[in-house]
């Protein structure tokens, strides 16, 4: 029955917790859909080789914003235990710090651009759908 609707499917990664689908409609007055989504859990990633380096050398004296800025596609979180394994520490201690530990730069550009708080999306679950727009 979809092949029959529908023409193409593409599916694109937007950060490590969003992803946008697009559907191409056979009937042209359906036009083409977009959708933007929520992916519930953690993503893991392999780390590359050049973020290990950099994790390497920022990750004892960064400040987490700065560490966030080098690798815009890692959570703190992740950072951490990335460290852990490689076995770096921190030298300094940051306090009162407001950024989040669980979401990347890149979700959270997403999460500003929808008006989203980290809040709402940890009260849904799974691939949550969030906006919707057709052409």
């Amino acid at each position: 029955m979809v092949d029959t609707f529908v023409k193409g499917v593409m599916l694109t990664s937007l950060s490590p917790r969003f992803y946008k689908i697009t559907i191409h409609w056979y009937d042209p007055e359906w036009g083409i859909e977009e959708r933007v989504c929520f992916k519930g859990g953690n993503p893991s990633l392999h780390w590359k080789q050049e973020e290990d380096n950099i994790l390497l050398t920022h990750y004892p004296s960064a400040t987490r914003e700065e560490l966030m800025r080098l690798l815009p596609t890692r959570s703190y979180t992740a950072m951490k235990s990335r460290a852990s394994t490689l076995r770096v520490k921190r030298v300094i201690v940051e306090k009162g710090e407001q950024l989040t530990w669980t979401f990347c730069l890149q979700d959270l550009a997403i999460m500003q651009k929808h008006g989203l708080t980290e809040e709402q999306l940890r009260q849904g679950e799974g691939a949550n759908l969030f906006t919707w727009s057709a052409s």
